[in-house]
């Protein structure tokens, strides 16, 4: 089955082919969500697309956003022995239970 074309009214040498919108597609357009209550201001944008309730939840978890560092109440903190003096102190500045001769006598 050939499309039947007809004569472009503003060209007389081409055809119309693909100008005009296809049938059986209607309702497939996307659903405008923003609007102006003012028109040309930027400032005035409505949203029109309604947002899920916010719940006791969703509030309670916002109100932990504004103290810093929420995250770390709220974990647990690992319970490690404090560090022995050994770990703290670097191994080349240690001195040693007994010290050798020229440790000892280095400032004759």
């Amino acid at each position: 089955m050939a499309m039947s074309m007809a004569k472009s009214t503003s060209l007389p040498g081409l055809w119309k082919m693909g100008t005009e919108k296809p049938r059986g597609l209607t309702g497939n357009e996307k659903k405008v969500t923003l609007a102006f209550k003012v028109g040309g201001d930027l400032g005035s944008a409505v949203d029109r697309k309604k947002g899920p309730a916010s719940t006791k939840e969703h509030r309670e978890l916002a109100g932990l956003l504004k103290t810093a560092g929420w995250r770390m109440m709220y974990s647990e903190q690992p319970e490690e022995p404090p560090p022995a003096e050994e770990e703290m102190v670097p191994r080349n500045m240690r001195h040693p239970r007994e010290a050798p001769a020229w440790l000892k006598h280095d400032k004759q």
